[in-house]
């Protein structure tokens, strides 16, 4: 899945709409490659510990909440900084 990452794309940037399209259609379809490539047992096996290491985890409402602050004080920065002026 380097192709996500890579600063060199198939389709060049600067054109618009296929460039767009090449970066959203190609990542999902090399996660479904990789999905059909894997066997059926051990994706079974590895999606039943996933599900029993998830149902033992407890969601951090502590760091949730300071996200939501942090975009919250971004977010009144901004219009402060930028949107203020304009009225």
């Amino acid at each position: 899945m380097t192709y996500a990452f890579s600063p060199i794309g198939l389709v060049p940037d600067f054109i618009p709409v296929p460039a767009y399209l090449d970066d959203l259609v190609l990542p999902p379809l090399g996660i479904w490659l990789s999905i059909k490539l894997i066997s059926k047992d051990i994706l079974a096996e590895y999606r039943a510990k996933t599900k029993a290491h998830l149902r033992g985890r407890k969601p951090n409402y502590l760091i949730a909440g300071l996200i939501v602050l942090l975009w919250i004080l971004l977010t009144y920065w901004l219009y402060r900084r930028y949107l203020a002026r304009i009225d």
